[in-house]
């Protein structure tokens, strides 16, 4: 597939807030640079006024990225649906802890660690353990063909790759990230993989964004980064690169995002 055909299917048109759960449109946002540190972050709001306003807006056109050199992608969510596996692995090990009712959604573990979240959601709990028997089931869905990736993002990235460097920017760990990579068939398109490791802040600090620009040998004003999370948002911004939220459905948008988009198709 052609890269013209692939931005091509990122449709242009008049959308108004009925719209919202299907939108598959891109929409142009802030386009500010503000400083993202840890205050700030704590109080990123988004702002659907900002989107919609009064009635309708026009789409700007389609989403343009023949004005970068590299495209730094996150990885859950963007690449890969795992995090559905994470929250199904998250809602077992609850249950096995005697908390029968557990129900961990998807939008409660967005953009966070393991290690931040076990105590979170099991306080009380050893959250080292926790965090090994997720794995544990993490491993086992995936062994069983559970992960899955997004929708239209094999196409959209290998059209890409004929055109861009690419990057993947996650704040999993290295070593998961490459397997998982080579699981969906996608390890010889990205040059760069940038994870978690001891001694980098992982996101919404942009020491891992920073990190992957200077492996990708490029500035920040000629990468963009393709994020789901508000977490994933502001760390791309805080390292001062363009970046692009993909929305999935009943999902907000994030205010410090400079563009957004519905999907890959």
């Amino acid at each position: 597939m052609a890269l013209a055909a692939v931005h091509g299917a990122l449709r242009t048109g008049v959308a108004s807030e009925a719209d919202e759960p299907t939108l598959a449109a891109i929409w142009q946002g802030p386009n500010t640079r503000d400083t993202v540190d840890a205050t700030v972050f704590e109080k990123i709001k988004y702002d659907r006024q900002s989107i919609f306003g009064h009635g309708q807006r026009r789409c700007p056109g389609m989403l343009d990225l023949s004005k970068f050199r590299a495209v730094i992608f996150d990885f859950d969510g963007v690449i890969v649906d795992s995090e559905t596996m994470q929250a199904r692995a998250w809602t077992r090990v609850g249950r096995e802890l005697g908390f029968a009712d557990c129900q961990i959604s998807v939008e409660r573990i967005a953009g966070r660690v393991d290690v931040e979240l076990a105590p979170m959601l099991f306080p009380g709990h050893d959250p080292r353990r926790c965090v090994q028997r997720k794995w544990q089931i993490e491993a086992e869905m995936e062994a069983a063909g559970e992960l899955r990736l997004v929708h239209g993002v094999d196409q959209f990235v290998h059209a890409l790759a004929r055109t861009h460097r690419l990057a993947i920017c996650s704040s999993c760990h290295v070593m998961q990230l490459r397997r998982r990579l080579e699981r969906v068939g996608l390890s010889s398109l990205f040059s760069v993989v940038v994870g978690t490791s001891a001694g980098v802040a992982h996101k919404p600090a942009p020491d891992l964004y920073l990190r992957a620009l200077a492996q990708l040998g490029v500035g920040a004003d000629e990468a963009c980064a393709i994020e789901d999370s508000e977490t994933g948002v502001a760390a791309a911004r805080a390292a001062g690169i363009y970046v692009i939220q993909l929305v999935h459905p009943g999902q907000p948008r994030a205010a410090l995002a400079d563009e957004w988009f519905g999907g890959f198709e």
